[in-house]
């Protein structure tokens, strides 16, 4: 009787993973799934800091759901249509001037915006804009 003998399941794959391997083919598909699990950290990444960055800001950023933007100042009848829906208004205009720190903090020049807004001049962003600005005025032209 005349038996052969098979190699088993598990040598046989073994031996052409070692034969891919040395070709090259196997280093490809390897590089070319650790760079697409790269990219979908980085995307998950990126994702979950916008998410966070936005519940973060939320509160400023649903603080007005429409602004009116112009030149000249809107007519009467469209803040009183406006008022009328039971939408609260409030104009504001603003401009970039030059700000300038006292002495004691070095004098320097810096340009900054500036937003008046129901009779308050203050700096434009989340700061209130210091004691000059709650006094109504700059220390400084």
């Amino acid at each position: 009787m005349n038996t052969l003998h098979r190699p088993s399941i598990w040598a046989l794959s073994w031996r052409s993973l070692w034969r891919d391997l040395r070709a090259g083919d196997l280093r490809l598909l390897i590089v070319a799934v650790a760079l697409a699990v790269a990219a979908l950290t980085a995307v998950g990444f990126f994702a979950d800091r916008i998410k966070g960055g936005l519940q973060r800001d939320a509160r400023q950023l649903l603080g007005g759901d429409a602004v009116v933007s112009s030149d000249n100042p809107p007519a009467a009848a469209f803040q009183q249509k406006a008022r009328a829906l039971g939408l609260s208004t409030a104009e504001t205009v603003g401009f970039p001037t030059m700000g300038r720190a006292t002495d004691a903090q070095g004098g320097a020049s810096k340009l900054v915006a500036l937003r008046r807004r129901a009779g308050r001049l203050s700096a434009a962003g989340p700061a209130d804009g210091g004691p000059a600005a709650r006094r109504g005025g700059a220390d400084h032209a």
